[in-house]
């Protein structure tokens, strides 16, 4: 029985929705599945972003043995020793390998930079757990967003940069539920339109909570003279 990494990547992106889903977060971020598009050879199968952090993981099967993958992985560590963003590419840029038996799943991952010396046992489900805490701000970047954006254009710049791009959608849901998708024109402005959300929220947060401090006062008042 074999599984295809398209197989785990849409497991891995419902268990991220369902896990994110039980978190108490309203900071804004997105998630990209970029596999089989042109920014697939050039970033990754997946980039998840939000207004001050990245992540990207790239879905391999047997990765010891593509001859493809430990080209880019020479290259890539090559580079880095000129950029100095060895510590940047170990927190953002991961890579999973799976293997499967008819009884289960066994997935490996580590930071791209080490999967040939590093690969270590890790379960989708803590995979899944530690990626949500990540976007939900549960766990603080260690990085500038600069730093991020550096990488990623390295990234463009050594895997050659496709003349093709996508637009992408942000969703964004309602404290009652429901959905709303707004249209980005370009994937190289989604951090920038994050970023505007993520503003917009906060003075909204503090608009409310300048309201209810109001009505709070008012009732204490109100409530002060009835006496």
């Amino acid at each position: 029985m074999d599984i295809y990494e398209n197989i785990i990547i849409g497991n891995f992106l419902v268990g991220l929705g369902h896990q994110i889903g039980r978190i108490n977060s309203n900071l804004p971020f997105n998630v990209n599945l970029l596999q089989q598009t042109p920014l697939d050879k050039s970033i990754g199968d997946v980039l998840m972003e939000r207004a001050d952090f990245i992540k990207i993981i790239e879905f391999k099967r047997q990765v010891n043995t593509n001859k493809k993958e430990q080209t880019k992985h020479t290259i890539l560590s090559r580079a880095l020793n000129d950029h100095k963003l060895h510590d940047v590419s170990r927190e953002i840029h991961w890579l999973v390998s799976h293997q499967n038996t008819e009884k289960e799943l066994v997935v490996k991952s580590a930071p791209y930079l080490d999967f040939n010396t590093g690969l270590e046992t890790y379960s989708l489900t803590e995979l899944i757990k530690d990626t949500a805490d990540e976007l939900t701000g549960k766990n603080v970047p260690k990085h500038k967003a600069a730093d991020y954006e550096s990488y990623i254009k390295l990234l463009q710049t050594l895997n050659g940069r496709n003349s093709d791009s996508s637009g992408a959608i942000i969703l964004c849901s309602s404290s009652e539920g429901g959905l709303n998708y707004m249209p980005v024109n370009s994937l190289e402005n989604l951090r920038f339109s994050l970023n505007q959300i993520d503003h917009l929220f906060k003075n909204n947060h503090e608009k409310k909570l300048q309201q209810e401090k109001k009505r709070s006062y008012q009732k204490e008042r109100s409530y002060g003279r009835s006496l």
